[in-house]
């Protein structure tokens, strides 16, 4: 088991890489097809894509949620930090012709200014170090962004939700589970939704939170945040 005194979210994520399942190899081995197709749903509705839209996907992991968004479209760029996750999304959108991919960060896409419509960044904020830290992912997030961009920052953990997130991790069975899941809840970034949307207003845009869906397995413990960017 990983110690957390020398642990690297990328490494995990190269490790989360080689599961069996993609849903496993994204961190959803309990979410099911009808679950996972709410998520999607939300992605459409609160980025509200058009064909015409130019989407950048950070933290695309596998690339399963690329996939199903390509069709409403007119291109992805699809990133993540871990060379793992792209290169399992590599094969996994290997004939889909208006997806391209890299490897960056959402404090370090390497992506032009003002290139994109929308951004989708779907349980990424969450391994930030800290709000300094967050406070530059969203200039990032936001320099990418044309004036008037949205960006759907979601599936975030809620700070005042972490005691059932909790309640939940200490009913797994498993001793090695539970002490990684722990340990992970540490190098984890937890803000309120308020803290969230201050944070986002003050780095230029609009921004609102709402709850996850209830058909999303996240519900219980995570929010959303959808933004424009001002002017």
């Amino acid at each position: 088991m990983m110690k957390a005194g020398d642990f690297n979210w990328a490494e995990f994520w190269n490790g989360k890489s080689r599961q069996r399942t993609d849903f496993e190899a994204t961190g959803r081995s309990v979410m099911d097809v009808v679950g996972f197709l709410y998520l999607v749903r939300e992605c459409v509705r609160a980025l509200e894509l058009k064909p015409t839209d130019r989407l950048l996907d950070i933290g695309c992991g596998s690339g399963i949620v690329t996939l199903a968004l390509a069709p409403h479209v007119a291109s992805i760029h699809a990133s993540d930090f871990s060379v793992g996750m792209v290169e399992r999304a590599r094969k996994n959108l290997v004939d889909v012709d208006n997806v391209t991919l890299s490897v960056g960060s959402i404090s370090a896409t390497g992506l032009a200014d003002g290139a994109f419509d929308k951004v989708l960044c779907y349980s990424v904020i969450q391994y930030l170090a800290d709000e300094a830290a967050l406070n530059g992912a969203l200039a990032e997030v936001r320099r990418v962004l044309k004036p008037g961009g949205r960006a759907f920052l979601a599936a975030n953990p809620d700070l005042a939700r972490q005691t059932a997130y909790l309640a939940v991790i200490d009913d797994n069975p498993n001793p090695d589970a539970r002490a990684l899941n722990h340990s992970l809840i540490g190098k984890t970034l937890w803000l309120t939704p308020q803290r969230a949307a201050e944070l986002a207003e003050a780095a230029g845009f609009g921004a609102t939170a709402s709850n996850v869906h209830p058909r999303i397995w996240q519900t219980f413990y995570m929010y959303d945040l959808t933004l424009r960017r001002k002017t």
